[in-house]
């Protein structure tokens, strides 16, 4: 598995255009407390982290997909979202956690209501462009460590 944003155009090409529509995506702080907030339908997520920098936090448009899925640590799909995100809450993946030590910050849950049909491909589609570093595949694991200055 490779890690990272995917630079190949046919990658990004296997993303459905609605899951590529920014508007569609919302955000919820990844915190039980914010569990009502995220509905019981079926969908795609991301969990992501938005690593220390010097200076205020770039301004998300609405559309702005890219900006959004920022820091992508995990990817995932459920027929329920509220129930994956309590889940995320309880129990979550060790890699996840690992980031949010290293870096202090909070960590955020994006989600995208589709139907059950497509969430499969478009989890597929998402994990091959976002290269997540929580996601193991084939029992490949990631070793994070603390960040290095430039």
């Amino acid at each position: 598995m490779r890690y990272g944003w995917s630079l190949s155009k046919s990658a990004w090409a296997m993303l459905p255009l609605d899951a590529r529509d920014g508007s569609r995506w919302r955000r919820v702080v990844l915190h039980q407390a914010d569990e009502i907030r995220v509905p019981t339908n079926s969908g795609v997520y991301v969990v992501c982290a938005r690593p220390p920098v010097a200076g205020p936090p770039a301004k998300i448009t609405s559309k702005d997909l890219w900006h959004k899925l920022y820091g992508a640590l995990y990817v995932g799909r459920s027929t329920n979202l509220r129930r994956r995100f309590g889940e995320h809450c309880r129990t979550p993946k060790p890699e996840i956690m690992r980031c949010q030590e290293l870096w202090g910050v909070e960590l955020h849950f994006w989600y995208l209501i589709l139907d059950t049909a497509l969430i499969e491909t478009v989890e597929s589609a998402l994990i091959a462009c976002l290269g997540p570093i929580a996601n193991v595949v084939s029992g490949i694991k990631v070793r994070l460590v603390p960040p290095i200055p430039a």
